[in-house]
């Protein structure tokens, strides 16, 4: 499977998961390691560091720290 396409379908919120207060809660984002408001059980990954130019190119979890 292609990185986009992984990207594109986990980054995405599932249309049959209702938005609870179980699912929504604080959580750690893997990027910048800060504290963020989720909105789903899969989102990992807060509003800023999805804003960045790494996250769109799919550069970030690679753990090198470099491209």
């Amino acid at each position: 499977m292609s990185n986009a396409l992984m990207k594109n379908r986990y980054q995405k919120k599932p249309e049959a998961e209702a938005v609870t207060e179980e699912v929504r809660k604080e959580r750690l984002c893997l990027m910048c390691h800060s504290d963020f408001m989720s909105g789903w059980s899969g989102e990992r990954i807060c509003p800023r560091c999805r804003s960045k130019a790494a996250w769109r190119e799919g550069h970030g979890l690679s753990g090198s720290g470099t491209s």
